[in-house]
């Protein structure tokens, strides 16, 4: 159907642009109608069927439908194909998670992942039952090594403060702490709506640049996501995300804006002109600064074993803070030349170790604000 295929298409665009805003790119998008049109999801309907791993009721509320029998009691079973002959999300994720192990082919999508040993789903914690149901089925049908190898990276869902809503022109209604968004009930903002907002509030409140508006708007929110821990559900509130004191976007965009400013002061000074040297009555400020960039590989070696982009944000924001304290009592450019060689180091190595981190939050650099 070219006009389904169309309105697809354009849908998808205006998503992709969305993203953008927010630095983020997909390497490969697959479409659900690949997956049907390929018969990735009829193949394995027949293997499950010829192993007797999925039964059809002749009676019950499943009368005529085909599940997979998990768990204990009746409840846990999972629908495959409806009665009409349908199959559901979980089957067709099914396929498409042997597919994601190079263990079927779609025509256009050929080798895409070669050698994969772990698949990473990222998808919120409401679906953690329908992906307990594509591991056991995989481990069911022989493939052990993918399914031992399926992760789902569950995740808390995002609500608004009765603040958000409020400030996005939405009716509150209750008076709950947080506001679920529900795409199905019509309750929700869009994303661009909400970017927008905190664009427009940044440039009415503190006259920023448009540019450098924009940056701290995707920044705050991005921040603001990749702060919990990621089965916390995240509750989004403007005031809370723009402080510039706080555990925020911004602020962390202040700390690594504010090392550029110093190092900018002293454009003839470059890390590599003249070896530091520690002095021997180093300061607190300066020695918990040096401890806190000495744990960065290690920090950052957690966050990936434990796929927990927090921890980054954790780390960032100590690093920020750290940073703080030390320059309200660490004269940079106003110490002796010797000192002032040190401190500059360690100023650049802040810089770097932030941008680092900043970057991998995919936060935007701002070399002023």
């Amino acid at each position: 159907n070219e006009t389904a295929k169309t309105i697809v298409k354009r849908i998808v665009e205006a998503h992709l642009a969305t993203f953008k805003r927010f630095s983020i790119s997909y390497d490969l998008l697959v479409y659900e109608h690949d997956i049907v049109n390929n018969q990735l999801w009829d193949k394995l309907f027949e293997e499950l069927k010829s192993k007797r791993l999925i039964v059809q009721p002749r009676s019950g509320d499943n009368k005529g439908a085909w599940i997979v029998k998990f768990g204990q009691t009746d409840r846990e079973d999972k629908v495959l194909v409806r009665s009409n002959g349908l199959p559901t999300y979980t089957a067709k994720d099914i396929a498409y998670q042997l597919w994601k192990f190079d263990r079927s082919v779609m025509p256009g999508y050929e080798r895409k992942f070669m050698d994969v040993d772990r698949v990473i789903n990222v998808i919120d914690n409401r679906q953690e039952y329908p992906q307990a149901i594509i591991k056991y089925v995989l481990e069911k049908l022989g493939y052990k090594k993918e399914a031992a190898g399926s992760y789902h990276l569950s995740y808390g869902v995002v609500k608004l403060s009765a603040g958000a809503m409020k400030a996005l022109g939405e009716t509150a209604g209750d008076k709950a702490v947080a506001y679920s968004m529900s795409g199905r009930a019509g309750i929700g903002v869009m994303v661009d709506d909400l970017f927008e907002t905190a664009y427009q509030r940044q440039l009415r409140e503190h006259s920023t640049k448009p540019e450098v508006a924009e940056s701290i708007a995707a920044g705050s929110i991005r921040y603001y996501m990749l702060k919990p821990r990621p089965s916390r559900e995240a509750i989004f509130d403007f005031d809370e995300a723009f402080r510039t004191d706080g555990n925020t976007g911004v602020y962390l965009q202040y700390a690594y804006a504010r090392c550029h400013n110093i190092l900018g002061k002293v454009p003839d000074w470059h890390p590599a002109l003249k070896s530091p040297k520690v002095p021997d009555d180093l300061s607190p400020e300066s020695t918990a600064l040096i401890k806190i960039l000495e744990r960065y590989p290690e920090v950052l070696a957690t966050a990936a074993e434990e796929l927990d982009p927090s921890l980054i944000s954790d780390y960032a924001f100590e690093l920020a803070t750290s940073l703080a304290q030390f320059y309200e009592s660490n004269p940079v450019l106003q110490a002796n030349e010797e000192l002032k060689n040190f401190r500059l180091h360690l100023v650049a190595t802040v810089r770097q170790i932030l941008g680092n981190t900043l970057n991998l939050l995919g936060i935007p650099l701002l070399e002023r604000i």
